[in-house]
């Protein structure tokens, strides 16, 4: 299903995909684990990048930090981390 001449490189992608198509996986744990392997600021990009193209998210709860990085020319893990207590993902 996935093999064709576009997606050939993607050899790993495609058997997540496939695990998921046949039962093996589910969505959830594939996220998830994804979720846990990423850094914060690549799970913040990533959350950024789906509102940018218009997926019915919320606009993050520290979306300002988000612009004032993005400003200022980086992100900082601090800023954007629960541990700091200011994460996007507090609220």
């Amino acid at each position: 299903m996935y093999n064709n001449d576009m997606t050939h490189a993607r050899k790993v992608t495609n058997q997540l995909l496939e695990s998921i198509d046949d039962g093996l996986l589910t969505n959830k744990t594939v996220l998830e684990a994804l979720l846990k392997y990423l850094s914060e600021d690549q799970v913040a990009e990533f959350y950024q990048s789906l509102v940018d193209e218009g997926y019915p998210l919320p606009k993050s709860p520290r979306a300002d930090v988000w612009e004032a990085a993005m400003e200022s020319g980086g992100l900082s893990v601090t800023a954007l981390s629960n541990d700091a207590g200011t994460g996007l993902w507090d609220k």
